[in-house]
């Protein structure tokens, strides 16, 4: 069963560049996006590139904007929403994308908080991070300070950054073929917005545990990748150009856990189960041998590691999750 995702997004800074709160409106009132009466809109049936159902995301924004067909390519089926009415929906997906300011409140913070920590997928984009902290949505949102909060500590548990701040100038991948993607580690993402109109996010404020994977030069982050609890979270503060819609693609799939496994042989197979029941052993020695051979054997263990999450030994479920922990950083 795909796990869930949802992302937040924003439509207006992907034709500008990359958008922040205090700089330009996010949303100009005639692209508003207009809900159907159930509050989400289907698009277009596409082929999934993924094996089994097509998974579905629910994206907060405009539809046939650069997001929307972004996730589409990725081979999502993409419902289109302007409404936070849609929460309780949350569980249809597994994708959620939010760009559009004038949904952003407390109240949709807390129902990403809930999907994420049951296992769900959050993508984030630009300045939505500073409108989250604001306790009613400000239909018609213009980005003005007045509606903004630098201060994350409301969604900084589940989001894994705790302060937003505005920025500009270059931003530049500081890892190397992030998510499986061919994008080499220096590759810039944005060249020189100028001034300090564009998202970020301080990198003192990042949780130890998120791995940054994209920064400004100014030292902020400009995009990263953090889990909370069973689920995924991860931030961009735009989309500048090729390269950057790649890896929100592929951001995209590792958010909702759908990013292709090797398959082992069956040889392979029959080795990974003698080291996860060795994960249990009396002996610390064998107990640490077998991790570190299982990381080292890295991706085609994940399925068999993931079914030893279940163990009744508690020692074998807590090296389970060490391992996969490793093997699967963005």
């Amino acid at each position: 069963m795909y796990k869930k995702i949802i992302i937040l997004s924003l439509s207006v800074f992907l034709s500008l560049g990359i958008l922040a709160p205090n700089s330009v409106p996010f949303l100009r009132a005639q692209e508003k996006p207009t809900p159907s009466d159930d509050g989400a809109k289907e698009s277009p049936k596409e082929p999934s590139r993924l094996s089994g159902t097509q998974p579905k995301a629910l994206y907060f924004g405009n539809k046939d904007d650069a997001i929307h067909k972004t996730l589409n390519q990725a081979g999502f089926k993409v419902d289109i929403s302007g409404s936070d009415e849609v929460i309780s929906d949350f569980k249809k997906y597994q994708l959620i994308v939010v760009g559009h300011y004038g949904v952003c409140s407390q109240k949709l913070a807390d129902g990403l908080k809930d999907f994420v920590g049951s296992g769900g997928g959050v993508i984030i984009l630009s300045g939505v991070p500073a409108i989250l902290t604001i306790p009613e949505p400000v239909p018609n949102h213009d980005g003005s300070s007045k509606w903004t909060n630098s201060d994350l500590s409301y969604i900084a548990e589940w989001f894994g950054a705790g302060q937003y701040v505005n920025t500009g100038g270059d931003a530049t991948l500081i890892k190397d073929k992030p998510f499986k993607t061919k994008l080499a580690k220096d590759s810039i993402l944005v060249k020189g917005t100028g001034g300090s109109s564009s998202a970020a996010i301080t990198r003192d404020s990042l949780n130890e545990k998120a791995t940054v994977i994209a920064l400004w030069n100014s030292g902020n982050i400009y995009a990263f990748a953090y889990r909370y609890k069973d689920g995924r979270v991860y931030y961009q503060a735009g989309l500048g150009n090729q390269d950057d819609a790649e890896l929100l693609k592929a951001a995209s799939l590792w958010a909702a856990n759908l990013l292709p496994i090797p398959k082992p042989t069956p040889e392979l197979v029959d080795k990974i189960n003698k080291l996860i029941s060795e994960l249990g052993d009396d002996n610390w020695q064998t107990r640490e041998k077998a991790t570190e051979e299982l990381t080292n054997i890295g991706e085609p263990a994940i399925t068999v590691l993931k079914e030893a999450l279940k163990h009744e030994d508690p020692e074998v479920r807590m090296r389970a999750k060490f391992i996969l922990d490793i093997i699967t950083e963005p």
